[in-house]
């Protein structure tokens, strides 16, 4: 995945905070859509994404903070994703990327979902919509706290002006699922672990199960959101699903 694109440009960006090695494709005046990558990748994994979204929207992607080319900066785990927040904002907000004052599109992929919903907690007013893809669990982080030491999550529900949400995954995800097979809890329960002290301390986590009751409070505090599944698929449907992933998103931003 070395070569890029042809619509496809790549810059070195400085913040405040990290030197940052980001993509773009589309023109600069069109809305903006930031992609925020998962772990074990880069924005690289968007490039042929943006390609085709570019014709409408202003992709921007980067590469978080110790992946990809991007600065290797340490990252303080008391504040669970909200270093890759705050990289984004500044990116964002800094640099001209984004016209001031211009609400983005999220997307964010697999832990890119996490650092997207983290943003759009952080930053109340300043996005126009959200795309979840296979998304990691909201309960799975448990350093995203408040200031009073609660998990942060459950209280998406209450962001700014709520924008509408799409939730799109893989119907057989093996990593993010009710039965995912990088759950230690799951693998204990099925004798995979030495010493798994039991479902009582160390219980397997239902991760869409979780997504969706932290999504159906948002929708009771009259957000909206659509839950898109794909099939057969797994936990890469932009990789997995080119077309029908950008034809979803495609339809969902334009709506």
């Amino acid at each position: 995945m070395s070569s890029l694109p042809a619509a496809v440009q790549a810059a070195n960006i400085a913040t405040f905070r990290l030197r940052t090695h980001v993509l773009r494709s589309g023109p600069g005046g069109a809305p903006a859509l930031v992609l925020v990558h998962g772990n074990v990748s880069s924005a690289r994994f968007f490039a042929e994404t943006m390609a085709e979204l570019g014709g409408s929207w202003h992709c921007i992607a980067a590469d978080l903070r110790g992946f990809g080319r991007s600065q290797r900066a340490p990252i303080d785990a008391r504040r669970g994703l909200r270093d890759f927040a705050d990289d984004l904002h500044a990116l964002v907000a800094e640099t001209g990327l984004v016209p001031r004052g211009q609400r983005v599109h999220l997307l964010g992929w697999s832990l890119g979902a996490g650092v997207v919903m983290q943003y759009a907690m952080d930053h109340p007013g300043a996005v126009a919509s959200i795309v979840l893809e296979s998304p990691m669990s909201p309960f799975g982080f448990g350093g995203t706290r408040d200031t009073a030491g609660a998990p942060c999550w459950p209280d998406f529900a209450g962001i700014g002006d709520q924008p509408d949400v799409l939730w799109i995954r893989g119907d057989a995800d093996q990593i993010v699922s009710d039965a995912s097979l990088v759950d230690l809890g799951n693998l204990g329960a099925l004798g995979a672990v030495p010493g798994w002290p039991g479902q009582h301390i160390y219980p397997a986590q239902p991760m869409v199960g979780q997504m969706r009751a932290v999504l159906d409070r948002y929708e009771v505090a009259s957000g909206r959101y659509t839950e898109r599944v794909l099939a057969p698929c797994g936990h890469s449907p932009h990789l997995e699903r080119p077309r029908e992933f950008a034809e979803i998103v495609t339809q969902f931003l334009a709506g």
